[in-house]
């Protein structure tokens, strides 16, 4: 017995590195995780695309209804100021 267990521990030193199999199913293991994290990935960078799109309008919406509403804007003093985009573009009937 005892020398049976001291002709495997001999084998198991004297090999070194990965199986074939081993290093096929750590690859297989990887292509499916990475199938999986890609469109969800995707997906949150679109949502955060979107977001910073309607920041950036409603940045946009605020510096001309400021340019318009300006104290020091004789030219457009008084007048009625419409939103730059809204829901008038879509559905024919202004935003309320």
């Amino acid at each position: 017995m005892n020398r049976l267990l001291s002709a495997i521990k001999n084998l198991r030193e004297k090999q070194k590195g990965f199986t074939l199999v081993e290093m096929v199913t750590v690859v297989a293991i990887m292509g499916v995780m990475a199938a999986v994290a890609v469109p969800m990935v995707n997906n949150q960078l679109g949502k955060t695309r979107e977001k910073s799109y309607a920041q950036d309008k409603a940045m946009i919406q605020t510096a001309v209804d400021s340019f318009f509403t300006a104290a020091d804007n004789v030219r457009y003093l008084g007048q009625r100021q419409f939103p730059l985009l809204g829901n008038f573009k879509s559905t024919g009937t202004p935003d309320t």
